[in-house]
């Protein structure tokens, strides 16, 4: 939906402060086991063709300016009297950390190897900035011939930029740097050092654009399908496919294979964001799986940094030449937003692919409360997985003490607490503090305020029926990172460091039946789709636990919902109501409609700060139905402004009748003629609440909420007053009535009713009407007439 300027997003300083030392095993051996058998450059042919470990050590300590002084006694038995020693060089790179003197020998005669370069090279700019661990497989179709205490600064040195492969994404650890190589790394390296000079930043990781993909190429995706270890497997370009990604974008046909597949059933979701690096530079992200399980189509990283643009249909291309795979003719490709259903039918053809899905994970709802949420969410385009049961944190999960990495697993979580949900992806690229992920949107909100963490795989599962027929990674979010800033067709992106404000939900409950109390607590993403149906179900759920049973779940509620808000203060509604199914829908759907009428309003925007659900709740049955309603003086004339008193019949549950005074003033501006008194509960009431309302549309958030407050409760007994014969929301009849007129906005109008309401300590239910006369106008006199008694 926007360009790269509105990713300001986040990621991680890529780095790496681990000094060889520090480094598993010993790396100065590692290294110089990396050289053996000791080459000599003696020659003058082999010196212009090849560079000694002695040479290019002096290159880049003279590029750092460190100062050399030769300390006494020799930090390698080979170079007590060989120059690179005596003039200060071995010293002044061992107190800098470039090498370091576990090993014995140093072989300063040794044709100095690629990967060795590149250590030497990631270690010259860890002496200016830190670079974080990135102890994974480098990104390279021969990375099994790299020596493993080479894995970080091999991984800096590419993301920086300073070491390109051989040849198609082949590094060549262990072949010699020649001399025109290393005028190019040392050139490299002295503009990184320049540019660390003046920015204190480092430069973003290098990309390969769309224009340089072609069909052939071979490449590497990082992911992670376990715990979080990254993890590798190679890919081959089958074709561009121009137009057929989400937004409208171009995707990058490629065909998996590799070890790790086997574990992961093929392509699966959670992939979603895997880097796939074409010679050594990122070309993108894993994006869309296929029906055959080891295709995939690519996002290209150039999308993914510069936005895309509106959400299309599901979309269908008729190929200008076949496409061959596998023996397979394709002369047209579907691309669907969301995964075929089981034994879904293909067009001849055709290859059917579709967005890999994010699934929702959900844990810490009970099945009537997820049931709740998925009918909602569902209904807006979103896919949800109940991961209560295998929500526990495994023992084995731990932190990865560094900053996001490409291919490291992430989290997206909408909610954080006692109720959970999140979604799991993969990074796919890191600038400093800015992060790309997904390679397709996740919720595609646009912008948006979710929490960015780590996250923790426990296992890769086969499909879960329609809709996600393709594998998924099952996952656990880790430690908070940051925050996601944007949702788009092309990429989720977000900043590293600063978490988001979510939104605190608490919820109290009693159980009067056996005295106990349960507090559930969890904080919300302040999105408009998200936070209210997530802040209704948590209610639910807080009193489902109180209450331990879900066979029969009747009972009388007595609640007050708080939502704090930084415009209008707090806003507070208290009720009680009885239900005969569930005693836990009022304060649901009292929260879900307050949130609703906050968070849709036409008026303003609302800042949510808190919400909090208090309930007491209990078996009883604490009904009482309206049976008969009688004026208590039938023979007095009524004058607007006087007060009639309504005895009301009442029926508790199994109890005996009650019989209730209540007291209702005539309107002082009411004119005279025939009218019908309705008594009724606000159960009844609200079967017409649409219909008869106000009379009055809101005209700003304040009248919405002030109508929401005052709206009768549920053991209110309402009396309302109409003209004689017309229904709830019948138009207002044409007669001059300050009372009762309809409002002139130049459309027909529901009538206003005249209403009064009178609480009581039992939930209401039923009606009952009864006609009354208004004999005189305001302010008139009828002589023998006896006023009505006032309360």
């Amino acid at each position: 939906m926007q360009r790269k300027t509105r990713f300001t997003l986040a990621a991680i300083v890529l780095s790496s402060a681990l000094t060889v030392s520090a480094l598993p095993g010993d790396l100065g051996a590692a290294m110089a086991a990396a050289e053996k058998p000791p080459v000599n450059v003696s020659s003058k042919k082999q010196t212009q063709a090849t560079l000694t470990r002695a040479q290019f050590l002096k290159q880049v300590v003279d590029a750092l300016k460190l100062p050399k002084k030769d300390q006494k006694g020799s930090a390698f038995k080979d170079t007590g009297k060989h120059w690179v020693e005596t003039q200060g060089y071995i010293d002044a790179a061992i107190k800098a950390g470039i090498i370091d003197k576990t090993s014995k020998y140093f072989y300063p005669n040794t044709a100095i190897t690629r990967e060795a370069a590149a250590s030497m090279l990631a270690r010259a700019v860890r002496t200016k900035h830190p670079l974080p661990a990135a102890n994974h497989v480098p990104p390279y179709l021969d990375a099994g011939q790299i020596n493993k205490a080479f894995y970080h600064d091999i991984n800096w040195a590419t993301w920086l930029g300073l070491i390109t492969p051989d040849s198609n994404s082949r590094l060549s650890p262990k072949k010699a740097l020649t001399q025109t190589e290393q005028k190019q790394l040392m050139q490299r390296l002295n503009t990184l050092l320049q540019n660390l000079a003046k920015q204190k930043t480092l430069p973003a990781p290098p990309i390969i654009p769309l224009s340089q993909i072609k069909p052939g190429m071979e490449g590497v995706v990082h992911t992670v399908i376990e715990g979080n270890k990254i993890e590798s497997f190679t890919v081959k370009v089958i074709d561009v496919l121009k137009g057929e990604g989400e937004g409208g974008g171009d995707i990058i046909l490629v065909r998996a294979s590799g070890e790790l597949l086997k574990r992961s059933y093929g392509v699966a979701s959670g992939m979603s964001g895997s880097p796939v690096y074409f010679n050594g530079k990122i070309a993108g992200a894993l994006a869309y799986g296929f029906t055959d399980p080891m295709l995939a189509g690519l996002t290209p990283i150039e999308a993914m940094l510069n936005g895309a643009p509106v959400k299309p249909k599901a979309t269908s291309l008729a190929l200008k030449q076949p496409l061959q795979i596998d023996g397979v003719s394709y002369k047209k490709v579907q691309i669907s937003a969301t995964a075929p259903k089981t034994g879904q039918k293909t067009a001849p053809s055709t290859l059917l692919g579709y967005t890999l899905p994010t699934p929702l994970f959900v844990s810490g709802l009970g099945t009537k409360t997820f049931n709740a949420l998925q009918e909602q969410l569902q209904q807006k385009g979103y896919t949800l997985l109940n991961a209560s049961p295998y929500s526990g944190q495994p023992a084995s999960m731990k932190a990865l003490g560094r900053p996001l990495q490409p291919g490291d697993a992430m989290g997206l979580v909408l909610a954080s607490g006692d109720l959970r949900s999140y979604g799991i992806g993969t990074v796919t690229y890191v600038d400093n503090n800015r992060l790309w992920a997904f390679g397709h949107p996740a919720l595609w909100t646009g912008e948006t305020n979710a929490l960015l963490t780590e996250a923790w795989i426990t296992t890769v599962i086969r499909g879960a029926g329609d809709g996600l027929i393709s594998p998924f990674k099952y996952g656990i979010p880790g430690k908070a990172v940051g925050t996601i800033t944007e949702d788009r067709a092309a990429a989720v992106a977000g900043i590293i460091g600063k978490t988001p404000q979510l939104v605190p939900v608490n919820v109290k409950t009693k159980d009067l039946d056996r005295n106990r109390e349960h507090t559930l607590k969890t904080s919300i993403i302040p999105n408009q789709d998200i936070l209210p149906s997530y802040a209704a179900v948590t209610a639910a759920e807080g009193i489902y636990r109180a209450i331990d049973r879900l066979g029969d779940t009747r009972g009388t509620n007595r609640f007050t919902v708080q939502v704090e808000t930084a415009e209008f203060g707090t806003i507070t509604r208290t009720d009680m109501q009885y239900d005969s199914f569930d005693t836990a829908y009022a304060a649901y759907a009292t929260l879900l409609e307050l949130m609703n009428i906050l968070t849709n309003n036409p008026y303003q925007p609302i800042t949510i700060k808190q919400i909090s659900v208090n309930s007491e709740v209990s078996k009883n049955n604490t009904t009482a139905r309206i049976v008969n309603a009688q004026l208590k003086h039938p023979d007095l004339a009524i004058k607007p402004g006087d007060f009639i008193v309504f005895s009301i019949t009442l029926q508790p549950w199994r109890a005996q009748p009650v019989t209730l005074d209540v007291p209702v003033k005539i309107p002082e501006d009411l004119a005279p003629g025939a009218y019908e008194v309705r008594i009724l509960s606000s159960q009844n009431d609200f079967f017409f609440r649409p219909l008869n309302g106000s009379g009055e549309e809101p005209q700003s958030l304040q009248e919405m909420i002030d109508d929401f407050i005052s709206a009768p409760k549920g053991n209110d007994i309402i009396v309302d007053l109409y003209p004689l014969g017309t229904e709830p929301g019948a138009e207002a009849p044409e007669m001059e009535n300050p009372g009762l007129d309809k409002p002139d906005s130049g459309e027909d109008e529901a009538i206003k009713p005249i209403r009064s309401t009178y609480s009581t300590r039992w939930a209401i239910q039923g009606e009952a009407r009864k006609p009354l006369t208004i004999l005189v106008s305001a302010g008139s006199d009828v002589p023998g007439e006896e006023p009505v008694p006032t309360p």
